[in-house]
């Protein structure tokens, strides 16, 4: 049997789907976690704040921690190998790991941002003109053009993804999308990072079959990126 193990940052309860303030993110990640378990895997989850004990016990967890700290958390094993860190994975990533096809999608997220439109319709009335007038503004690509900044990893593209996809029911277009800190455009000769680059190629594929404009930023130190940040806006103003 599958097993996947999450280990959740510190909440109030094992799923944080809990008090007057729920995180969206949190209810969609119960509701696949439910449909996981329909489909026969095994689920455990770990609370930071309730069962530190686990975190301590788990090598990748323990250096994960030690590295990055909290910014780790969430992060997903699957049978033993991680899978994703710092973000919960969508429901195709976990299908996807645990060797399912065409998960059925979450009917959470889409009630969610369902109630929320409604509560926005109700309040509009008494909204400042400024806020009526914002959506309509988002919606128009003479005034407003919306970047998806992502990185070339599974789990924060199918997350743009989904976001790409929220957009859509608000009729927001994305104008491009730009992948930071990616090895594609670099000549590398470490094995590791040559690696690393040939496996960022499939994801890069998955944003262009459908992405009229994509910017590749190449992966530079902190002190690089501070540096170059002036020329590299040109040089993306100049591609667009």
């Amino acid at each position: 049997m599958t097993v996947v193990q999450v280990f959740d940052p510190p909440m109030c309860c094992s799923t944080g789907v809990c008090g007057s303030s729920v995180d969206p993110k949190l209810v969609r990640f119960a509701a696949d976690v439910d449909w996981l378990h329909s489909q026969g895997v095994a689920v455990e989850r770990f609370n930071l704040s309730q069962q530190p004990g686990a975190f301590a016990a788990d090598n990748a967890m323990r250096s994960a921690l030690e590295k990055t700290g909290e910014s780790a958390l969430p992060l997903v094993k699957v049978d033993g190998e991680v899978k994703s860190s710092g973000v919960y994975p969508s429901r195709d990533d976990l299908a996807a790991w645990t060797g399912f096809e065409a998960p059925t999608p979450s009917i959470f997220s889409d009630a969610v941002a369902e109630a929320y439109h409604r509560e926005v319709l109700r309040k509009a009335g008494s909204s400042p003109e400024a806020v009526q007038r914002l959506l309509p503004r988002l919606r128009d690509p003479a005034y407003t053009q919306v970047l998806l900044v992502t990185l070339p990893e599974a789990t924060p593209i199918h997350e743009a993804m989904q976001l790409e996809r929220d957009l859509a029911r608000a009729d927001i277009a994305p104008f491009a999308w730009i992948v930071n800190q990616s090895l594609t455009p670099l000549d590398v000769t470490d094995p590791l990072l040559r690696s690393r680059r040939a496996h960022e190629q499939r994801h890069l594929r998955e944003i262009a079959d459908h992405a009229s404009r994509t910017v590749l930023e190449p992966w530079m130190d902190e002190q690089d990126a501070m540096e170059s940040t002036t020329s590299r806006e040109r040089d993306l103003s100049a591609v667009w």
